[in-house]
């Protein structure tokens, strides 16, 4: 009953190697949100707005018409 075989030192460093993948996964599972917010904030990605330094010099009140076709001639 005690011919039990010793733990192989593979065991053991794929153990390591294990926790490590987990404490880096857990890491960037908490870093994920921080570096996203930067990110969108550098960008202007996600709707986030950014402060103009300057004003703009182009006068931007012309009116834009917008016509839709919605005809449905040809389709099946």
């Amino acid at each position: 009953m005690s011919d039990a075989a010793a733990p192989s030192p593979r065991n053991g460093r794929l153990a390591l190697i294990l926790v490590g993948v987990f404490a880096l996964m857990v890491g960037a599972a908490f870093a994920a949100v921080p570096l996203y917010k930067m990110f969108c904030q550098a960008t202007g990605f996600d709707g986030t707005i950014r402060k103009a330094q300057i004003a703009p010099t182009t006068v931007l009140t012309k009116t834009v018409d917008v016509r839709f076709d919605t005809n449905v001639r040809g389709l099946p």
